[in-house]
C-alpha cells in the first residue's frame, strides 16, 4: 500500500499492485466554504456525537482553510499513519485511513519538523522548529513518562544543535530501552531513553584575564557513553539515520555548495547611502 498527502489535505491509500485507490480521507465542507453543522443521531449522547465528529473532521472543515500536510511517517507493523500538519499530529489506521487518535502534544507550540515511529510501533517520536522531542505512547497518544520527566532537559540539550532538528532515527531494536538519534543541518545528538540526558552547558566566551582564564575543551574520549552526546558536522547534513543496530549513514553537502543554490537576496542594504 502506498500513502501520499495532496496540497489541499488531502490522504490517499493506493494499492500498488492493483493500481487502484483503496482510501481516502479529507475533511467535509459545504460548497459554500463553511462548515456543515452537527447533526443530532436519535439514540446518540450529545459527547458520543461531538467525539465522532472531532474524529471525521481532522482538519479544519473550510476549503480554503485546510492545513498543508507537513510530515508522514508510517509504523513498522503498517497498522497506523501519523500525519503532522498545522493543527498538529494525529494518527491513522491503515490502509482504511480512519482517524484513531489525536496526540496530546508537550510544550510550546511549534511547527512539526520530523517523526519516527519506533521499531516496535509502540511510540512516536515528535521534533518541532524548537528543537523539542517528544515520545508519545501510539495506543493513548499521551507522552511517555520518560519524556515527562525530561522534556525540559532534552529542550536545554538540543538547543545547543546548530540550527533546527530536522531528523529522527529510532535504532531498529525492537527491544526496549529505545533510543534516538537527532540531527539537525549542523550537527547531531544520540539520545537514550532509559537513561537521564547529561546537559553539558556551553561556557560563555569572554576575554582572558588571571580572574578569568581559558576554559579548556572536553575530553573527547571523556565525552564517549555520555548521554546527549553532541555532534558539530563541518558539512551541511542532509539525512542521517540507522542502517542497522550499529551502523548509521550521513549524508553531508559542502556549505560552499549549498549557498550557491540559494536565490539572490531582493534587497542588498548599501551603507552610507
Amino acid at each position: 500500500t502506498l500513502l501520499a498527502a495532496t496540497a489541499a489535505g488531502s490522504l490517499i491509500a493506493v494499492d500498488v499492485a492493483a493500481g487502484e485507490v483503496t482510501a481516502t480521507q479529507q475533511s467535509t465542507a459545504s460548497r459554500s466554504g463553511k462548515a456543515a453543522g452537527p447533526r443530532q443521531q436519535p439514540g446518540k449522547a450529545a459527547s458520543q456525537q461531538q467525539q465522532e465528529q472531532s474524529a471525521a473532521s481532522w482538519v479544519v472543515p473550510t476549503a480554503a482553510h485546510m492545513p498543508r500536510v507537513g510530515q508522514l511517517a508510517a509504523s513498522p507493523n503498517g497498522q497506523l499513519l501519523a500525519v503532522a500538519t498545522a493543527s498538529g499530529v494525529e494518527l491513522f489506521t491503515t490502509p482504511t485511513l480512519q482517524p484513531r487518535s489525536r496526540l496530546t502534544l508537550l510544550g510550546e507550540p511549534s511547527p512539526i519538523t520530523a517523526l519516527a515511529f519506533s521499531p516496535n510501533s509502540k511510540f512516536l517520536a515528535v521534533a518541532t522548529a524548537s528543537n523539542s522531542v517528544t515520545a508519545y505512547s501510539s495506543e493513548t497518544g499521551m507522552p511517555t513518562q520518560w519524556s515527562l520527566k525530561h522534556h525540559i532537559a532534552v529542550v536545554e540539550l538540543l538547543q545547543q544543535l546548530p540550527g533546527s532538528v530536522m531528523g529522527i532515527s529510532f535504532r531498529p531494536t525492537p527491544a526496549e530501552p529505545l533510543s534516538l538519534l537527532v540531527h539537525s543541518a549542523g550537527g547531531m545528538c544520540h539520545i537514550d531513553m532509559a537513561a537521564q540526558p547529561m546537559v553539558r552547558l556551553q561556557q560563555e566566551k569572554g576575554p582572558r584575564s588571571k580572574m578569568n582564564p581559558a576554559v579548556p575543551h572536553a575530553d573527547p574520549l571523556a565525552e564517549l557513553g555520555r548521554n546527549g552526546r553532541l555532534l558539530k558536522l563541518q558539512h551541511c547534513c542532509l539525512l542521517m539515520g540507522y542502517l542497522s543496530a550499529n551502523e548509521a549513514v550521513l549524508v553531508e553537502k559542502p556549505w560552499q555548495d549549498v549557498l550557491q543554490q540559494l536565490l539572490p537576496p531582493l534587497h542588498r542594504h548599501r551603507y552610507g547611502a
